[in-house]
């Protein structure tokens, strides 16, 4: 990815609304999946799910929608 794709990205995930770590869990568990099962269902990987539910890494744009459609709907 080059620089000017990562500034739009970032531009993106700006626009969006926030997801905290325990939001993400919290909404996985609603649904009532086990990280294993959320990841192999949208094919997220579980180390990356980890991450996110951990708050050492935050989705990018893509994963972000993904996630705010399956939260929201």
């Amino acid at each position: 990815m080059n620089k000017s794709s990562n500034t739009k990205e970032s531009k993106v995930c700006l626009s969006l609304p926030a997801l905290t770590p325990d939001e993400i869990k919290k909404e996985r568990e609603k649904m009532g999946l086990s990280q294993f099962s959320f990841s192999v269902k949208y094919g997220i990987p579980i180390n990356t799910l980890r991450a996110w539910e951990q708050g050492t890494r935050m989705p990018r744009a893509k994963n972000k929608n993904l996630l705010l459609k399956l939260f929201t709907t």
